[in-house]
Order: C-alpha cells, then sequence, then structure tokens
C-alpha cells in the first residue's frame, strides 16, 4: 500500500511540474520549425489528415509545422528517423498501425523499440476499411466473391499499399478465413495500388473509406464489405464482413493514427504538445472535416495512447505469426 501510495505522489509530483513548466516549453517552440514525419508517400492515407492538422498546430503553438514524407520499409524509415532524432519537440511522428504491427513481422530486425523509443503524445484517429473491387469483377458481396475465387484459384491479383502494410494483412487474414487464393501484388503506396484497381489492372484491395468513396458512388468502385464490427458512417449502405457470414475479429481494432515524439523529450514539451494538438481534435469544424476523410478523431493522454500501441503489439503479434506473415 505504501509504495502505490509513494507511486501515485510521484506521478502527481512529475504532472505538478509538466504544467508548471509547460509555458517554458511553449516558449522553448514558439517561432522554431517543427517537423512532422510522416512515413508514407505524398496523398497517401494519412498524409492528407497531418497536413490538415498542420496549419492548427503551428497557429496553436506560435511555431513553423512542416510536414515531410519519409518512406520506406513499411514505415519503419520515418520511424527510425524520429526515433534517433533529438528529444526537443522539434521532429514528430504521425505514427500508424504499422509502429504495433511491425514488431511481428520484423521480429529482431526491428531498427528501433515502439515502447523505449518514443514518447506518445496523443492518438489522433482511428479509422476502418472496405474491400473494393472492380466493377468488372462478377461479385456483389462476400458470398459471390469468394464463391468467383474458389472458382477461379489464383486468377485474379490484389493491390496493397506495400508488404506488410494493413491494406497487406487484412486481405491476407481475408484469405485465410474464405479459404481463397488471390496474388499479392505490393504498390508503394495507396494511390499508385487504387489506380490500377480503378483501371482494372488489379482486381481488389482492402483500402480506407476516405479515398474510396467518391469512386464508390459513382460506380467505378465496388465495395464489397467493411472491417469493424459495425457499419461505417460514410458508407452506410455497405454490411460487415460478420454480417455477411465471415467474421474477421482481426480487423476488429481497426486502424491507428497518432503522434509521437523521440524518447527523452521533456515532460513539459509533451505536454504543450498535447494540449495543442487534443485542442486542434476537438474543435467542432476540425472534427466534421476528419469524419468526412473517413477517421474518427481519437484524443487521448499519452499514456493511454502508450497502453493502446501496447495492446495493438500484444493483440496483432500472435495473429501475425499465425498468418505466417513475415518480412525479417
Amino acid at each position: 500500500m505504501k509504495s502505490s501510495r509513494l507511486a501515485a505522489f510521484r506521478l502527481a509530483a512529475l504532472a505538478a511540474i509538466a504544467i508548471a513548466a509547460a509555458p517554458a516549453a511553449a516558449q522553448d517552440l514558439a517561432g522554431k520549425t517543427i517537423t512532422i514525419v510522416v512515413p508514407y508517400s505524398p496523398g497517401a492515407v494519412s498524409d492528407p489528415l497531418a497536413r490538415l492538422i498542420a496549419p492548427k498546430l503551428a497557429e496553436l503553438l506560435d511555431a513553423k509545422v512542416i510536414i515531410e514524407n519519409r518512406t520506406g520499409g513499411n514505415t519503419n524509415i520515418g520511424m527510425q528517423h524520429v526515433a534517433k532524432s533529438p528529444p526537443d519537440g522539434r521532429t514528430l511522428l504521425f505514427a500508424g498501425t504499422p509502429i504495433a504491427v511491425n514488431v511481428a513481422i520484423y521480429k529482431d530486425k526491428l531498427p528501433f523499440d515502439p515502447l523505449k523509443d518514443f514518447a506518445p503524445i496523443s492518438l489522433v484517429t482511428t479509422s476502418y476499411s472496405v474491400l473494393v473491387t472492380n466493377p468488372s469483377l462478377k461479385a456483389g458481396n462476400v458470398k459471390e466473391l469468394v464463391a468467383l475465387l474458389k472458382d477461379r484459384p489464383g486468377q485474379f491479383t490484389y493491390a496493397s499499399a506495400g508488404s506488410g502494410n494493413m491494406t497487406h494483412l487484412i486481405m491476407e487474414f481475408f484469405k485465410q478465413k474464405s479459404g481463397t487464393d488471390v496474388m499479392h501484388v505490393p504498390y508503394r503506396g495507396a494511390g499508385p495500388a487504387l489506380n490500377d484497381v480503378l483501371a482494372g489492372h488489379a482486381a481488389m484491395m482492402v483500402i480506407s473509406t476516405g479515398p474510396v468513396e467518391g469512386h464508390i458512388k459513382a460506380g467505378r468502385l465496388r465495395a464489397i464489405a467493411v472491417t469493424g464490427d459495425k457499419r461505417l458512417l460514410l458508407l452506410p449502405d455497405v454490411p460487415t464482413f460478420a454480417e455477411q457470414g465471415l467474421p474477421m475479429p482481426e480487423t476488429d481494432y481497426g486502424t491507428i493514427f497518432g503522434m509521437l515524439a523521440p524518447a527523452g523529450t521533456p515532460p513539459a514539451t509533451i505536454a504543450t504538445l498535447h494540449k495543442a494538438l487534443t485542442t486542434v481534435l476537438t474543435e467542432p469544424d476540425m472534427q466534421l472535416r476528419i469524419k468526412s476523410m473517413g477517421f474518427e478523431p481519437s484524443p487521448t493522454t499519452p499514456d493511454q495512447y502508450f497502453e493502446i500501441i501496447r495492446s495493438q503489439i500484444d493483440k496483432w503479434t500472435p495473429l501475425i505469426e499465425r498468418a505466417g506473415i513475415t518480412l525479417n
């Protein structure tokens, strides 16, 4: 009991120090250039989201905030760059779910420790995905698609934003659950992959709803099913996989995006960044704009975001190992 009280006292003391020092941290960032590293290609799913948030952060922090796309290694290159950057609050990471899933995919070759080499600021958004096909594919739902793929094994391809990406993992779970054989064609980003599905060069792909909502409504793509345990706000008429008799609990965790700094960043600086970010994410107009992109604003405390990453590592690792997905 004494140790728990002592721990609570220490946490409270640290919080008080951070709050007291927050103005100094804000002053340290004012007039400086803050770089948000997006480990995805320009125009990819999270890139427009980061670019939407950046100007608001700049205004609140009285700083210049720029976006830098550092792609490669299934986001590892960008993440490693931030992990090795000075812990001064001026180089931040806009991380996706790979910060958790890459632990299992790369194992001992992962060039950083997601739980030790970063200081979480806040979760930013959560989102789910939709399986879309080129309209030339004669299937309108999961049952028809599975029947078609089983009738012609290995004759169709699916596009992904890269090996190990969520657009790859979800399709591999689909193949496992449905007992189908579809050839994987990885691309350098979701944009080129989507373009080839639209052109009919690839038959299908899994992707976040924002970039494809317009194509679905215009008939350029056919929506087969959405991930998650309930229908999505942007595509209310599209049933989930579970509703169509193919439950995929592996995909119910969703895709997350959050912001982190290098480990060792002063608590006061984290507090300043957290306050600015959560202010942006709770503005009504910003919430509407984020939701229109297919994301759900989901601000958290730094500790909550850390626990989310830890939880996702614990959840994804056995699933990925069972599926035999590795880039090690």
